[in-house]
């Protein structure tokens, strides 16, 4: 039992009051002694008290320091109890954590037994693919990968961003590459992915020259492309004077029919054009200039030419045409300009030449032309310049010869002429230079 103050010790322990406790007594009762003796005991066991040497010195001082020390001691036990529990708290929870991780175990146990089944499974198939891949590493034979078994429709969007020119090496691979490289529709979509906007539809330079060299399907397509918009096709002058070896080597694309707004073709000097002059030129009805000189041309000229109503200037000399002048070339009403020399034509020279009203310049010379010169070249009133020079040409010149006013170049050397009048000079007024 905790006593608040003094008095209630002593009252309840039968003891003196305090007021009439005498500090200076020497000799304390019997019942006194064994109280305070309790007292001190009890405050000695419980909190070890160190004052009780000066209980019977200072009695009023026994008195009060035991019964607080003994409120302090129960209040430390009632501390200790609280930090007991406390300490009982945590260990108790700290068993349910273990048992609740064990249970975490067990479940995380439960949950890999099937992964490390999948493993084995994948482990096992693993091996398999590996005893699958040296079966097929045997050196002892050949395996060939055929490029055919590759899907059409994948090689076409593969092949397709490799640029127009150099996708077309790769024709060699097989015959597959080949067959889809050369299709309409990868030629459609190679140049739809380099040549955007406003770079199909124009031909310069680097288009012309791989337009020359692309295959028929790439041609069709460029052609397409820049059929409204196309109106003259010519060879750099910078190339053929400052590059002669950057020239390619082609032929006169057939698509050329396509670009029905063209009105000259201008590919002389270094671009050295083989094969013939395709038909499709002549569906050209707008053309006005189709100058090919200086090329290794060959072929006969087609007779179509005279579907050309629009031609003013036709230069096809120093190349190797071969054949007769074809007949129709008289159609060409619009004529100015004929170069047909340094070639191997043969045969006679068309009389139908004379219907050619327009032509300023007649140059015929260095073929093997035969038979006799027509007498309807007389009637060419605009000739400026006649040249039927080195041919096989035989003729009787007439007075008629005097029709030609405007002549200012005349050339007959290696022709067997014979003049039934004279020739006299004053006869051709502008008459600049001649060899006859």
């Amino acid at each position: 039992m905790i006593f608040k103050t003094l008095e209630e010790a002593y009252a309840t322990n039968g003891l003196f009051s305090y007021e009439s406790f005498n500090p200076s007594a020497t000799m304390i009762s019997k019942r006194q002694r064994l109280a305070v003796d309790t007292l001190t005991e009890s405050h000695a066991a419980t909190s070890h008290c160190e004052q009780y040497e000066g209980f019977v010195e200072a009695p009023t001082t026994l008195a009060r320091n035991p019964l607080n020390s003994i409120l302090m001691a129960l209040n430390a036990i009632e501390t200790r109890l609280a930090r007991l529990e406390e300490s009982q708290t945590r260990l108790e929870k700290r068993i349910d954590e273990a048992a609740t991780k064990e249970d975490i175990n067990r479940e995380v146990v439960a949950g890999l037994q099937p992964l490390q089944s999948s493993f084995q499974q994948f482990y096992h198939a693993q091996r398999q693919m590996s005893l699958h891949i040296l079966q097929l590493q045997n050196p002892t034979r050949k395996f060939y990968t055929r490029l055919c078994s590759i899907p059409r429709e994948l090689v076409t969007k593969l092949l397709a961003w490799i640029h127009p020119a150099q996708v077309l090496k790769y024709r060699r691979l097989s015959r597959a590459f080949n067959d889809c490289l050369l299709s309409t529709h990868f030629a459609r979509l190679n140049l739809s992915i380099f040549f955007r906007g406003g770079e199909m539809g124009v031909f310069n330079k680097e288009h012309l020259k791989l337009w020359i060299a692309w295959p028929p399907s790439f041609q069709e397509v460029f052609a397409e492309s820049c059929r409204k918009t196309c109106v003259k096709i010519e060879w750099p002058e910078d190339d053929i004077l400052t590059r002669p070896n950057s020239s390619v080597e082609g032929c006169i694309p057939k698509a050329v029919g396509r670009l029905g707004c063209l009105k000259e073709i201008i590919m002389d000097g270094y671009a050295r054009l083989v094969g013939s002059l395709p038909v499709e030129v002549c569906g050209l009805r707008g053309l006005e200039v189709l100058n090919l000189s200086g090329n290794s041309l060959s072929g006969c000229i087609p007779a179509d030419i005279g579907c050309l109503v629009n031609l003013r200037e036709l230069d096809l000399y120093r190349n190797n045409f071969s054949g007769p002048i074809p007949p129709e070339i008289g159609n060409l009403a619009s004529l100015q300009v004929l170069y047909l020399h340094n070639n191997l034509f043969d045969g006679r020279i068309p009389p139908e030449i004379g219907q050619l009203q327009n032509l300023r310049i007649l140059n015929l010379g260095k073929n093997s032309l035969s038979g006799t010169i027509p007498n309807e070249l007389w009637s060419l009133i605009r000739l400026e310049f006649l040249d039927i020079g080195n041919n096989n040409l035989t003729g009787n010149f007439s007075a008629e010869i005097r029709n030609l006013v405007n002549l200012q170049f005349l050339f007959l050397s290696g022709v067997d002429v014979q003049w039934t009048t004279p020739f006299r000079r004053s006869d051709f007024p502008n008459l600049r230079q001649y060899y006859i």
